[in-house]
């Protein structure tokens, strides 16, 4: 029996294109450390759609990288502070919704009562 070729180059292209992360090369290490951080935790833990929850936080990771100073170039407004990179990140999650709107206003009132 023939295994059909273009089900299985389909499936991996497929795969392939959801492992794929954000290029964080062109950004600053710390703030790239920082997205990479988030991704990991949106990433951990059981999802009944895996794939669907690695697009989802790839997206997030993106959101994260598209705020952080590209080293070199000038600086046009301000950089985040760390608390808030925080609010920016816990945003991301929310309109993902990969959280809950009661775990985004606890999480965000943490945050701010922190400073």
């Amino acid at each position: 029996m023939k295994t059909p070729r273009i089900g299985v180059v389909g499936l991996a292209l497929v795969l392939g294109g959801c492992a794929s992360l954000p290029d964080t090369s062109k950004t600053d290490p710390a703030c790239s450390r920082g997205c990479t951080g988030t991704y990991s935790q949106c990433i951990s833990g059981f999802h009944a759609f895996p794939l669907q929850n690695q697009w989802e936080c790839s997206q997030v990771m993106q959101s994260c990288i598209n705020t952080c100073p590209v080293p070199g170039a000038p600086v046009t407004g301000t950089v985040a502070s760390p608390l808030g990179q925080k609010l920016i990140d816990l945003d991301a999650l929310h309109k993902a919704g990969l959280i809950t709107d009661q775990e985004y206003a606890a999480k965000r009132k943490q945050i701010l009562d922190s400073m």
